[in-house]
């Protein structure tokens, strides 16, 4: 493992191209005097712990232009997106190209380390334990904190409270999806499962249920009723937050 990094730490080095600075005498003499800090050979040294999400986004970019090095760069894309990769992850690929130095080719490479990660947390949700909201909410987030649209999420619960399977069930515009009991209760019956709940974005950023959620939570409540299937929540996601018709005691 060591001689592995050793060997990758040399050729990180020789790589002249994908230097941190521009290639001028003076910046060229600083990145020598400061070659222990660039990001890649951080990584190397001291671990990806060690590194800022601007650090990390920079050994993706690569470089970065005339005037501005790539860790500059990587700092104003951070910035813009407020500091936080949730933010980031949403920004689509025309919106990474409008920064000086981001052309499609680095903004696709952004864009899918963004949904690498949505896919890796994804991984997690089947066979969660469910004890309470906070169990959904963690379940259901990987897939619906990033959406730019309102989508409807579905998940079948075993007789254990184990969640096995979570689908889109329903896909919106910015601020309005639709919540179908039919497709609630034909999903739940196809697949066997008598425990079901639901959960669905406001890419607004509240998550103060509005009317339509309302109504629309207690038809499928009651409809679900009628087939003998037990809906146990319907929670609402918005950014880092979310909201139980549960633990509000809405589901009546």
């Amino acid at each position: 493992m060591t001689l592995r990094l050793v060997t990758a730490k040399k050729d990180i080095e020789e790589q002249e191209d994908d230097c941190l600075l521009d290639v001028s005498s003076n910046e060229s003499s600083l990145k020598r005097k400061n070659k222990e800090t660039l990001p890649r050979e951080k990584f190397l040294s001291s671990g990806a712990d060690a590194l800022s999400n601007a650090e990390l986004l920079a050994i993706l970019v690569g470089s970065g232009t005339p005037g501005q090095n790539v860790i500059e760069l990587c700092k104003e894309i951070m910035h813009d997106a407020e500091d936080k990769l949730g933010v980031l992850a949403k920004r689509d690929v025309n919106y990474l190209c409008r920064f000086k130095g981001i052309g499609p080719a680095k903004a696709l490479t952004i864009a899918a380390a963004m949904e690498l990660a949505t896919r890796r947390r994804k991984e997690t949700d089947t066979y969660k334990k469910v004890k309470s909201s906070m169990d959904l909410y963690q379940a259901f987030a990987p897939g619906l904190q990033d959406c730019t649209s309102e989508e409807v999420h579905l998940a079948m619960i075993d007789g254990a409270g184990n969640i096995r399977k979570i689908e889109c069930i329903s896909k919106g515009s910015f601020d309005c999806t639709l919540l179908d009991v039919r497709v609630v209760v034909s999903k739940a019956l196809l697949y066997g499962f008598t425990t079901v709940a639901l959960a669905h974005n406001h890419p607004g950023g509240s998550i103060t249920p509005s009317m339509a959620d309302i109504s629309s939570t207690l038809e499928i409540y009651r409809g679900c009723q009628l087939m003998r299937i037990r809906l146990i929540d319907h929670i609402i996601i918005a950014d880092n937050k979310y909201y139980s018709f549960s633990d509000n005691d809405k589901l009546e």
